[in-house]
């Protein structure tokens, strides 16, 4: 019982009691709040577990919020009877109970002021027959609606919905309109209302093909009507047809009950032409403006009995709410699975062999998986580096409490105090600084994140969770728990390693400028920088070895990626050790540069300081080199990342506005062409606004019926590689971006023409622009001849046909154009000019006029703004009229959503670098503290001999200066050179250094 007590009073005294006591007599026992680490790890936690939001919202701004679409476009099927598919879905169970139809068509679209004056636009007659039986307007071209309403006509897209079961299935969660409100009405979409001149009240005429349109139930009405019209003796086949196919056009007037700008969610951002209006109403409205031709007392209710549902162009399927829910796997293979599974199970219940599935926003998402996946491996580093900075500030505030309190702590083992107790003292002491900080930052964390979840709820438009996640309330708890136990290692081995005497010596200073130490050899004993060293470089050799090929096998890019940071940091933490060499020096150098300026006793004591107190100040000088260079590296990291982006969708477009046909219809499909060309160039010659604007045809497979296969071959058919041809008008390269074409090689110019110019001399027409790959790969030289190998089969030709050109040039990377000089690129483009286009195309063409043309682009003046950008694409808008398939490309509205995750990440990285600097600066008043401390001695001296107080302060606001000023140098050229030595492997086209100076 005796020895239970005194071990209980052993616990109670030497364990807490003493700790404590000396904890609370310490001056500095506020000053070691590690809370901003605590609140940066649970907000950025919690801002990785809803970063998928963010990318969705992205996703959906540009594809719309359509999980899954089935469309009958194989199989000879037209149209979907979406009252069978209901029952299909409903009957698999619950998960596929949500679904809505659409219809969505082409049509063109007219303003009724526009039209002839006192012209009533929901009378019909005048749009069919004219305003009387001599009414030569029938005969006119486009018939009497043509020639009355003579205004410009715009392309449009209509959209056919069910606005009630699109709400249920939050499609269009943020659609700012209701229903459209009567059977007349619709709602148009800004920039087309803006282009056609109408507002919200006014009338417009939608001319839609109605065949086209509704598919099926417009055939068989048209069928059934022609069927009763025909005389009794009238053969059975459709040779004697009294309805023409006149018919099909109808000229539907519609009152514009609201204009909308932003889509909701509804369709993608690429859509800026559209209609909309309910599903439900659209037939009857439709009958009632049909041609006259057609027997009113037999179509219109044959019309109003068909069902549109039943004849829908595409079911929308979406995952039951909350439906965000499976996006929120970080992991995109994990989102992928989920959702292609979903899809099958769908469309294994409708028939999959019958229907075309598309997943809109899983394609869109796999888009942004790499950077999606590059924000949460920078955020994770960023985990480690606070946790790196608050392990290195609690050491740094107890290294200097063990210094400050040295005397203190010899007299308590002079006294008996055991080194158990001591030990118990600084953990106890280390826990004290890091517990209170934890409670604090996560109730500040959590504050704070009900702020960030505000800021991203307006910048995605999708609510967050406003409160923290678990798993960043674990993680903050863990760092408050590792934190301590960490940081109290090194001083707990310092504070045992003094001796009593060294303890007790209160006569000489504590601030040492030379110092010896005598380090007995043993043989038993174990090198800890040899053992630490060991195991890093098996580590590195495990990973290099093992984990990095098993990403490889696996295509795991997470654990890649993970791989390739792991390194990055190491390389960041590397180069701020081996920067200590020159700390010393830089700080010299600073101090020459900067206070040259003062008395020579000022600066020469400065240095004397830094010298002195080199060892605790290279503590501050890590921290600030590190959480400098860190967020340097990030930071430009992050910006060469967006660059990137920006700079692949300037140069698969090559000018910031274009008039283009679908990607799709760009090589093969020649369905799609731009036939306004007059009006177009009306627009565009003479304009102010318009610098300069160029051509771009289709490709030579769209040109020649039945080519199948075209291939660059060298003349001995050695070598062969596929390649697409295109011409270009001759200003191409003065219209296009500048920067992104890169020759290798090119002829000789006298004229010195540009590289487009060059294909319209006499020699230059019978050559072509390739990649620098082939000069290589195919043997080619410049100007050498090359064979262009085309492979036909039609009707009039089974074979090969070739052509023998010259290489003009070669070209590391074209605007425009997939051109380039690695062999990952497969299948590259080849230019010529407009007239050898037509001479390959074997008679395909026969002049300069029929090639089928693909894209205008348009290079504005210098200095354009908005509101002059958005005038030139109004009129663009307004040439295309009813161009089919072809749109104005806008650069700005493909680059908003990139721009909004800027906005977004560039917020993390202002807090960031708040919270990085505030944990440094910790330290920092730590040692200026000690520092201080240790001198008074030489401080009394000081002002025994005359030195005034302000003399003294201005000496250690010097030091903290070049301290700070120093490893801020560090920090910045450790960051910048990290970033230089990532690009210099993967430059390939463009590199531009990205210094990101802190200031303020």
């Amino acid at each position: 019982s005796c020895l239970t007590a005194r071990v209980g009073r052993w616990l109670c005294r030497d364990t807490f009691f003493l700790p404590l006591r000396s904890f609370a007599r310490s001056q500095q026992r506020f000053e070691s709040l590690t809370g901003p680490a605590q609140v940066t790890v649970s907000v950025l936690l919690s801002v990785i577990g809803q970063s998928p939001v963010i990318f969705l919202r992205l996703a959906e701004l540009k594809g719309g919020e359509i999980d899954v679409s089935c469309s009958a476009e194989q199989g000879g099927i037209e149209r979907l009877n979406y009252t069978l598919a209901a029952e299909l879905l409903s009957a698999a169970g619950g998960q596929f109970g949500y679904h809505t139809p659409r219809i969505v068509g082409d049509v063109s679209t007219v303003a009724d002021w526009s039209c002839g004056s006192g012209l009533d636009p929901y009378e019909r007659s005048w749009k069919y027959d004219g305003l009387g039986a001599n009414d030569t307007c029938r005969s006119s071209p486009g018939g009497c609606f043509a020639w009355y309403c003579a205004g410009r006509r715009y392309q449009a897209r209509l959209f056919l919905i069910d606005s009630a079961r699109e709400k249920r299935i939050e499609l269009g969660r943020e659609w700012p309109l209701g229903p459209v409100p009567a059977a007349g009405s619709v709602y148009v979409q800004r920039s087309l209302a803006r282009s056609l001149g109408v507002a919200a009240g006014s009338v417009l005429h939608v001319v839609v093909d109605a065949r086209q349109l509704l598919g099926r139930p417009w055939h068989d009405a048209i069928e059934l009507l022609d069927a009763q019209q025909q005389p009794p003796d009238a053969p059975a086949d459709n040779s004697s047809s009294t309805l023409g196919t006149d018919v099909d056009l109808v000229y539907v007037p519609l009152l514009v009950a609201a204009v909308f700008s932003d889509a909701g969610g509804k369709f993608g951002s690429d859509i800026n032409n559209a209609l909309v209006m309910e599903l439900s109403g659209f037939m009857g409205w439709l009958a009632e403006q049909v041609n006259p031709a057609l027997n009113d007392t037999r179509s219109q209710p044959l019309l109003r009995s068909f069902e549109l549902a039943q004849y829908a162009s595409s079911v929308v399927i979406n995952l039951p709410p909350p439906r965000i829910v499976p996006y929120l796997d970080s992991n995109f293979d994990n989102v992928q699975a989920s959702l292609v599974k979903f899809s099958a199970n769908a469309a294994y219940q409708l028939g999959f062999n019958q229907l075309d599935i598309q997943l809109p926003l899983l394609t869109q998402l796999s888009t942004t998986q790499f950077f999606g996946l590059f924000l949460g491996l920078i955020l994770n580093i960023v985990i480690v580096i606070l946790l790196l900075l608050s392990c290195m500030l609690v050491y740094s505030l107890l290294a200097t409490n063990v210094e400050s309190r040295t005397f203190e702590m010899g007299v308590l083992r002079m006294l008996g105090t055991t080194r158990q107790a001591l030990v118990g003292l600084l953990l106890l002491q280390a826990f004290a600084y890091s517990v209170p900080a934890w409670a604090l930052g996560l109730a500040i964390g959590a504050v704070l994140f009900v702020v960030v979840a505000a800021v991203l709820q307006v910048l995605i438009g999708t609510a967050v969770s406003t409160s923290l996640s678990l798993d960043a309330v674990l993680v903050a708890t863990a760092l408050g728990v590792l934190i301590p136990l960490v940081s109290a290692v090194f001083p707990i081995r310092s504070a045992l390693a003094k001796s009593l005497h060294e303890s007790l010596d209160v006569r000489r200073s504590k601030t040492k400028a030379v110092e010896i130490s005598i380090n007995r050899s043993e043989a038993g004993s174990v090198s800890v920088p040899l053992v630490l060293v060991g195991l890093l470089l098996s580590a590195f050799g495990f990973g290099v070895y093992l984990v990095f090929p098993m990403s490889l096998l696996t295509m795991n890019l997470a654990l890649l990626l993970n791989m390739f940071f792991a390194l990055l940091l190491a390389m960041l933490l590397g180069c701020v050790i081996v920067s200590l060499n020159v700390q010393h020096t830089l700080e010299q150098i600073v101090v020459a540069l900067l206070l040259f300026w003062d008395k020579l006793a000022v600066t020469t004591l400065v240095s004397k300081n830094l010298v002195a107190h080199r060892r605790r100040n290279r503590k501050t000088a890590i921290m600030f080199a590190l959480s400098l260079g860190f967020i340097i590296f990030i930071s430009v990291s992050f910006t060469s990342t967006l660059d990137s982006f920006t700079y692949q969708l300037q140069r698969d477009n090559a000018v910031l506005l274009r008039v283009q046909v679908p990607s799709s219809s760009r090589v093969q499909d020649n369905s799609d062409v731009i036939s306004s060309v007059r009006q177009l160039e009306q627009v565009v010659v003479g304009n102010a606004l318009v610098a300069s604007h160029s051509w771009q045809t289709k490709s030579l497979r769209a040109v020649v019926p039945g080519l199948t296969a075209l291939a660059v071959s060298s003349v001995g058919h050695v070598f062969a590689a596929p390649h697409n041809v295109y011409a270009v008008s001759s200003n191409y390269f003065s219209t296009v971006l500048p920067g992104f074409l890169k020759v290798k090689q090119r002829l000789a110019s006298d004229d010195d023409f540009t590289l487009a110019e060059q294909l319209y001399t006499v020699d230059g027409s019978k050559s072509a622009v390739l990649g620098s790959l082939f000069s290589t790969s195919l043997s080619l030289s410049l100007g050498g001849p090359f064979l262009l190998d085309a492979t036909v089969r039609n009707a009039s030709y089974s074979g090969a046909v070739l052509h023998r050109l010259k290489a003009a040039a070669f070209v590391d990377s074209c605007p425009g154009f997939v051109m380039s000089a690695f062999p990952s690129a497969t299948l590259q483009d080849a230019l010529v000019s407009l007239p050898s286009l037509v001479r390959l195309s074997g008679g395909g063409l026969a002049s300069v006029d029929d090639i089928p043309l693909a894209a205008l682009l348009v290079r504005l003046v210098d200095g354009a703004s908005n509101a002059e950008f958005d005038l030139v694409k109004s009129q663009l808008n307004g040439a295309i009229g009813s161009d089919t398939g072809v749109s104005v490309w806008d650069y700005r509205e493909a680059a908003a959503p990139m721009s909004s995750a800027s906005q977004l990440l560039s917020l993390l990285f202002d807090l960031l670098t708040i919270v990085a600097l505030l944990v440094s600066s910790f330290s920092l008043t730590s040692s200026m503290y000690t520092n201080v401390f240790e001198q008074a001695k030489e401080i009394g001296v000081l002002r025994s001999v005359g030195i005034s107080n302000a003399l003294l302060y201005r000496i250690y606001v010097f030091e903290a200066f070049v301290l700070v000023f120093s490893s801020a140098l560090l920090g910045l050229l450790i960051g910048e050179a990290n970033h230089l030595l990532c690009l210099l492997p993967v430059s390939t086209s463009t590199f531009s250094l990205n210094f990101s100076i802190l200031t303020g």
